[in-house]
């Protein structure tokens, strides 16, 4: 994501994930293979619903099992502190290891957060905000056939700004 979506050279992404350039390169070949399939088999917009309810309500709930049940086996966690903030340095893939994190940090840094759906590049995203109406988190998700795919978490605060002030879909 760093190397697609910001145009991040190998060597800043490597930097970031703490690895050689060769591995970020081959993390990035891997990444687009995965997200290229995965585009293959669209999901309709009522399934994308779908899911992305049930994956609010299993995270709402703390419930492990539903939550592992809406994840795709091969799905990503990525999020972006930008530096400024704490998260998780390093992607995390599987099923029982993203919904354990996703989890773990609900219950630690979420407690406080209303969650409401905003527009984001033309999709649904839930933003997280404190009790003082500013930002917390930005969370988007990607879906296809098997469940969710990829799980995108914005933390970084320079980004989240555009987010003050009303903003819920109607």
């Amino acid at each position: 994501m760093l190397r697609a979506a910001f145009d991040y050279p190998h060597e800043r992404v490597a930097e970031v994930l703490e690895t050689s350039v060769a591995n970020a390169r081959q993390l990035s070949s891997r990444a687009r293979k995965h997200l290229d399939a995965a585009r293959t088999r669209p999901v309709d917009a009522a399934e994308r619903q779908r899911v992305l309810a049930a994956f609010v309500a299993a995270a709402e709930a703390g419930d492990l099992e539903a939550l592992e049940g809406v994840l795709a086996e091969g799905v990503v966690s990525i999020s972006d502190g930008g530096g400024r903030v704490l998260a998780a340095r390093k992607i995390v893939d599987g099923s029982a290891r993203v919904a354990r994190l996703l989890l773990g940090v609900l219950d630690k840094f979420a407690r406080d957060v209303a969650v409401e759906p905003v527009a984001v590049n033309g999709d649904v995203a839930m933003l997280g905000r404190r009790p003082d109406g500013s930002p917390h988190a930005l969370w988007s998700v990607e879906t296809g056939a098997d469940g969710i795919l990829g799980i995108y978490i914005v933390l970084n605060p320079d980004k989240l700004s555009r987010f003050e002030g009303p903003s819920a879909l109607s």
